[in-house]
């Protein structure tokens, strides 16, 4: 047989969810908000700065999902310089590194030893808990960790040649149901 309805409500008029419906959704993805930067950037700030271009906000659906944050930046750099890269929440540093001494805490790095032709791919992914189901914003910062410049999606030389290129990066986040 076949059951055909317009609507299914609870009895007090509101909308059932999957779990009063019997359905188990742990582990599906909800949703997904995706930001590409295809343009270049600079810095030279030994203090970390947003990467323009990449953030991503999300509305969970339940306090209780987790969001998994996945980003793909590539950088140059030049003047044998370190590159720092953090995901934050909001303004809160996620997926750090444990404090050591002098040493920086953070999501990803990367250190170029004198060969301003590459561009090399930072990737990092983390499982965050923001418990809440209010519009939440993941962003990516960039420092250098010393004197030098670090640049997103070209190298430092970035030569006007058919050898050379220009890179994209990226930010996704999806709601994973707990």
């Amino acid at each position: 047989s076949i059951l055909k309805v317009d609507n299914i409500q609870k009895a007090n008029g509101s909308t059932p969810t999957a779990s009063d419906l019997g359905i188990n959704t742990t582990g599906n993805v909800l949703q997904v908000v995706s930001t590409t930067k295809t343009d270049v950037q600079s810095t030279t700030s030994t203090s970390f700065v947003d990467v323009t271009g990449m953030s991503a906000v999300i509305t969970p659906r339940s306090s209780s999902s987790k969001i998994l944050v996945t980003v793909n930046v590539n950088v140059g750099a030049d003047n044998s310089n370190f590159i720092n890269l953090t995901i934050l929440r909001g303004s809160t540093a996620i997926c750090i590194g444990d404090a050591s001494s002098s040493r920086g805490r953070v999501t990803g790095m990367l250190y170029e030893y004198r060969n301003e032709g590459n561009v090399r791919p930072i990737s990092m992914q983390h499982l965050d808990s923001p418990n809440t189901t209010l519009a939440t914003t993941y962003k990516v910062q960039i420092k250098c960790a010393q004197a030098g410049t670090s640049y997103i999606n070209r190298s430092a030389r970035d030569t006007d040649a058919a050898t050379e290129a220009r890179t994209i990066s990226n930010i996704t986040i999806m709601e994973i149901a707990v």
